[in-house]
C-alpha cells in the first residue's frame, strides 16, 4: 500500500513537472503568416494556373485528334475499294494521330507531376522552417514538447505567435509607397 501511494504520488509529481514543460503552436495560424508560406501559395497558385491552361489546350488537342481518328476510321470503312496506297496513307495517318495523342496525353502527365512534385517540396521546405523556428522558441523559453494546438484541448503555454515573430524575421523588407 505505501509502494503504491508512493509511485501514484511521484507519477502525480512527474506529470505536474512534466505539463510546465509542454506548449502548443496553432499550425493552421503559423502557415497562414508565415511570409514564406504566403509567398509559396501565391506562387503555386499561378502555376496552378499555368498548367490548368496548358491542360486544357492539350484536352482540346486529344478531343480533336480523337475526331480526326474518327474520320479517318470512318473513311476506311466507308471506302471498302481503297486501293493499298490510299488505306496505306490513312493507317499511317491513323497511327500519326495515335502518337500524337499518347504524347499529348504522357505531357499532361508529366506536368501534373511535377506540379506535385513542386509542391510537395515547396511544403517540405516550409515545415523544416516552421520546426526550426518552434524549436528556436522552444529551447528559449525551456520547453521541452510541444504539440498542434489543433490536437490538444488544453494548454497553458502557446508559442504560436512568437513562432511566427520568429519565422518573419527573415521576411523581405516591403518597398513602403
Amino acid at each position: 500500500m505505501k509502494k503504491t501511494f508512493i509511485f501514484i504520488l511521484a507519477l502525480t509529481f512527474g506529470l505536474s513537472a512534466y505539463a510546465q514543460q509542454t506548449a502548443s503552436v496553432n499550425m493552421s495560424k503559423v502557415l497562414q503568416q508565415y511570409w514564406k508560406s504566403t509567398a509559396e501559395q501565391r506562387n503555386l497558385m499561378e502555376q496552378g494556373e499555368q498548367i490548368k491552361t496548358r491542360l486544357n489546350e492539350l484536352k482540346k488537342m486529344q478531343q480533336d485528334l480523337v475526331t480526326k481518328s474518327q474520320e479517318v476510321e470512318s473513311q476506311m470503312k466507308d471506302s471498302l475499294m481503297l486501293s493499298e496506297e490510299k488505306r496505306g496513307e490513312l493507317e499511317a495517318q491513323l497511327d500519326e494521330y495515335k502518337k500524337q495523342f499518347i504524347a499529348s496525353r504522357q505531357q499532361a502527365e508529366m506536368l501534373q507531376q511535377q506540379y506535385n512534385q513542386g509542391a510537395k517540396q515547396t511544403e517540405g521546405v516550409i515545415i523544416s522552417d516552421i520546426r526550426a523556428a518552434v524549436k528556436t522558441v522552444a529551447d528559449t523559453m525551456d520547453v521541452a514538447v510541444v504539440y498542434d494546438s489543433e490536437m490538444v484541448f488544453y494548454t497553458q503555454v502557446d508559442l504560436t505567435d512568437k513562432v511566427i515573430a520568429e519565422l518573419n524575421k527573415t521576411a523581405p523588407v516591403q518597398p513602403s509607397n
